[in-house]
């Protein structure tokens, strides 16, 4: 069914909200060898981000790179409200808090990377020289609101990566 659906692609945008989901999506396009974006929203929508794996980019890193810098703060991560409950998925269940106006910020720069992923080569859209960029709408020091301010990071290897360590 993947290679059904994902014939003739050109990149994979993943909004999936699902660890496992974005793992599956990134192995495929990896496989693939075309561009990957994942956007991903922090509960409250305080924060978000926006990662792209790019394989013309050979000395970037990937999406596991990604979850290690994450993980290790080397990226740093989005703020969130520790107060905003997610609730296990159903049918007609709350399975996030935050509102769409600030999710917004976070799926229009998705799709301003896909632009410029995919147009840069041809002096169309600019490119960036950056892969990852993460958002913060909220300051936790003196919890409030703040402009949308976007941090970017260039995505290097990680050396625990098992898809780039050894590359």
């Amino acid at each position: 069914v993947l290679d059904l659906f994902l014939r003739d692609t050109s990149l994979i945008y993943d909004a999936a909200g699902d660890l496992a989901i974005s793992n599956l999506l990134f192995s495929e396009a990896y496989d693939r060898k075309i561009p990957y974006i994942s956007v991903e929203a922090r509960p409250g929508v305080w924060g978000g981000l926006i990662m792209r794996y790019n394989p013309e980019k050979k000395d970037a890193g990937c999406w596991m790179c990604f979850r290690h810098h994450l993980f290790e703060g080397s990226i740093e991560s989005p703020p969130q409200d520790p107060t905003a409950d997610i609730q296990t998925g159903g049918c007609g269940d709350i399975t996030f808090i935050g509102t769409s106006f600030e999710l917004q910020n976070i799926s229009l720069a998705g799709v301003r990377f896909v632009a410029s992923t995919l147009c840069s080569d041809q002096d169309g859209y600019p490119g960036v020289d950056w892969d990852v960029a993460v958002l913060s709408l909220f300051d936790q020091g003196t919890k409030t609101l703040m402009l949308p301010t976007w941090k970017p990071y260039k995505l290097n290897k990680h050396p625990k990566c098992h898809y780039c360590a050894n590359k």
